[in-house]
């Protein structure tokens, strides 16, 4: 269909591309076929622009054979906050996704207040090195929590000299060998919040 023709080269974008064509044809109900979590990621930071245009229930059909399951977004959205779901791109991008290395596990991610120190990572086009320093302490908390490191490379010492379980092949890498991961996720999280607004001037309309 010509009026879907993007220059988007990630599948997973398209597929909000797909979503926002359902709404506008006045459809209020759409459900996605994905076992891909980035693709629920982003469905959830856009449920607010969906709910704009007129969407009412935003589902994800998950799982194959006898674990096929319905997930309903909507829903999902309203019990984890809007502040939180704003963050997700960053907190995903951060602790490991389609392009980037895992760090930490999705459930100590949540636990460790990416609401506030995730504040904006991602949401311009340039990182800055205050969100260097806020996305490096968060990583800290996920990796260790409770831990008075400040930054990676004081984690790896504190790891090394009193984790009885790590050896030198598992220690977290250094601040310095940390910085190009976060520039990365940076960049993963921008493509995912403001890539679909960049390509097609139609959205915001």
């Amino acid at each position: 269909m010509d009026h879907l023709q993007t220059t988007l080269k990630e599948a997973d974008l398209r597929i909000l591309m797909h979503v926002l064509d359902c709404v506008r044809a006045g459809y209020s109900t759409c459900v996605v076929l994905s076992n891909d979590t980035d693709v629920i990621i982003a469905l959830l930071y856009y449920v607010p622009m969906f709910r704009k245009k007129g969407l009412k229930e935003l589902w994800v059909r998950a799982g194959r054979g006898n674990t096929t399951r319905f997930v309903p977004l909507h829903i999902l959205h309203n019990r984890q906050g809007n502040d939180l779901c704003m963050v997700l791109p960053a907190l995903h991008s951060l602790t490991g996704g389609d392009i980037t290395s895992k760090i930490g596990t999705k459930k100590a991610a949540l636990q460790s207040n990416p609401e506030i120190h995730l504040q904006g990572f991602g949401t311009s086009a340039e990182i800055s090195p205050v969100q260097i320093q806020h996305a490096e302490r968060y990583l800290v908390n996920v990796v260790k929590s409770g831990s008075n490191a400040s930054n990676f490379t004081d984690l790896r010492r504190e790891l090394f000299h009193f984790s009885k379980s790590t050896s030198h092949q598992n220690l977290s890498p250094t601040s310095h060998g940390l910085e190009p991961h976060i520039r990365r996720a940076f960049f993963n999280a921008y493509v995912t919040m403001y890539r679909m607004f960049l390509t097609d001037s139609t959205v915001l309309q």
